[in-house]
C-alpha cells in the first residue's frame, strides 16, 4: 500500500517527501482498523498486539518529527500554530549588520542608532544594543520626523514610514521593510466549520493542502501577519538576506 501510494503520488506530479508520511499515516490508519476488527476474536490475539505496537510506534515517530521541526527548525516562524505571535528573527539579523557596520565605520559600540519606540518596539532593541552607548528610543510621527544627522541606523514603525521617508531619504540607503514580530495566520483555521468541513470530505484538493501542512508546513508562509519597521541606513550599513523573505517566497 505504501508503494502504491508514492507511486500515484508521483504521477499526479507531488513530491516523494509528502506521499512516504502520507502513506505511513494511511497504513497506521489501517492498522488500527484492523486492531479494532480483529481484536473480536481471541485467536487473533496477538496479531492484533503486534499492529497496536506498531500503530503506536508509528504515531509516536509522527509526534516526534512534528516536536523537533516546531521546537528546532520553525520555532519562531509562524508556519506553526504553536508559533502564536513571535519576534522575527530578522532583528538578529540586522543586529548582525549593525554590529559590522560599527566595526566598519570605527564606531564600534558608539554607532548612533535610533529606534522608533511605537507599538512597543523599543523591546528587543533595548536587550540587543544593551551594550551600545549611543542609542536614543524617539517615538516618531509625522510632526517629529524631522531628520537625524547623526543617527547612521535608523529602524521606524511601518505606520510613520511615509513621514519618514521624507525625513531621510535623500542621506540614506533604500528603506528596507522588515517584519518586527509576526504571527499565524489563524483566519485559515478559524473559519472552518462542520459544514465546510463535510463539504470538504470528497474533496481530493482539500486532502492534498491538509497533507502539505501537516507533514512540511506548506500553504500558510504566504499569509503570515506582521507588524513591521523600516530599516534606514547610511553607506557602510552591509547588504543582508533576511530569513522572512525566503519564508514568505516559499509554498
Amino acid at each position: 500500500m505504501v508503494w502504491a501510494v508514492i507511486e500515484y503520488w508521483g504521477n499526479i506530479g507531488e513530491p516523494a517527501s509528502t506521499a512516504i508520511p502520507l502513506a505511513l499515516i494511511l497504513l497506521a490508519g489501517s492498522g488500527f482498523y484492523l486492531t479494532v476488527k480483529l481484536s473480536l476474536k481471541e485467536t487473533y490475539r496477538p496479531h492484533v498486539i503486534l499492529l497496536l505496537i506498531g500503530s503506536v510506534a508509528l504515531l509516536a515517530a509522527l509526534t516526534l518529527r512534528t516536536s523537533v521541526t516546531a521546537s528546532y527548525v520553525n520555532s519562531d516562524i509562524p508556519v506553526e500554530m504553536i508559533v502564536y505571535t513571535q519576534t522575527s528573527p530578522d532583528l538578529k539579523t540586522i543586529m548582525t549588520g549593525i554590529k559590522e557596520m560599527g566595526d566598519r565605520t570605527g564606531d564600534g559600540r558608539r554607532l548612533p542608532i535610533k529606534i522608533d519606540q511605537t507599538s512597543g518596539f523599543t523591546w528587543p532593541w533595548s536587550w540587543y544594543l544593551r551594550h551600545y552607548e549611543n542609542v536614543g528610543y524617539p517615538t516618531y510621527n509625522s510632526e517629529s520626523n524631522t531628520g537625524d544627522p547623526t543617527a547612521k541606523v535608523i529602524l521606524v514603525h511601518s505606520k510613520n514610514h511615509e513621514a519618514a521617508d521624507k525625513a531621510y531619504s535623500r542621506d540614506y540607503l533604500e528603506p528596507k521593510r522588515i517584519p518586527h514580530r509576526w504571527w499565524f495566520p489563524e483566519y485559515t483555521y478559524r473559519n472552518v466549520s462542520i459544514v465546510s468541513v463535510l463539504g470538504s470530505l470528497a474533496d481530493f484538493g482539500a486532502w492534498k493542502r491538509l497533507a502539505s501542512y501537516w507533514l512540511n508546513r506548506e500553504g500558510v508562509a504566504k499569509n503570515i501577519g506582521s507588524e513591521d519597521s523600516y530599516l534606514y541606513a547610511r553607506e557602510g550599513f552591509p547588504q543582508l538576506k533576511l530569513l522572512s523573505e525566503d519564508v514568505r517566497s516559499g509554498p
